[in-house]
């Protein structure tokens, strides 16, 4: 009979939940596959019905531009692909405007319905106004127009930014191998006392 001290007991279970508590899962996300695939015959209205949607969004500014004439889910991946292959362009021209940079754009994202958002500094509400909006879409659009998309649809949303933190970030350097070496060594106890 396998005979094991309480003690013993206990520190296989601490070891064990470390084990578990220290393994972090990082879930990728795949934009390519997030698309929301919805019954092809709801495309009769879909740019009315996305923007409908958006503009309930407490933080929604302003929408520009309009959504083409979609009329099922592979256009959508099409359209979508169109819009996100003018990403480093539009980085680079609105890079001057980014918060980094002192600017209200705190982030650029492309949403899988069809749209670009631009998010614009929360902190900044009263300072930004149409002027500030016309002038990011002119931007944005030009570069799509030369490519021939006329209208790129863009929705302006309000986000706080991040506040930088200058600390110091430490990590306990070999904290995996010193778990892995303690469940070896309750391994070989285990052994031991079987």
């Amino acid at each position: 009979m396998i005979r094991i001290s309480n003690t013993l007991k206990w520190q296989i279970l601490l070891i064990l939940l470390f084990v578990l508590l220290s393994s972090l899962v990082v879930a990728s996300e795949n934009n390519e596959e997030n698309f929301s695939y919805i019954n092809d015959s709801i495309f009769s209205d879909y740019g009315t019905v996305i923007f409908e949607d958006l503009e309930n969004d407490p933080d929604m500014i302003a929408i520009r531009g309009t959504i083409p004439e979609i009329k099922n889910s592979e256009e959508l991946k099409e359209w979508d692909a169109e819009l996100r292959g003018h990403r480093e362009n539009i980085g680079s021209l609105i890079e001057p405007y980014m918060t980094s940079n002192d600017g209200p754009v705190v982030a650029l994202a492309y949403n899988s319905d069809g749209y670009m958002r631009v998010y614009l500094d929360k902190y900044l509400e009263t300072e930004i106004n149409d002027t500030t909006i016309d002038m990011l879409y002119q931007i944005i659009e030009e570069e799509y127009e030369q490519e021939g998309i006329d209208n790129v649809p863009v929705a302006f949303i309000f986000r706080y930014r991040a506040i930088e933190t200058i600390e110091k970030e430490t990590y306990l350097s070999g904290f995996s191998s010193l778990l892995c070496l303690l469940v070896i060594m309750c391994l070989i106890a285990l052994k031991k006392y079987n």
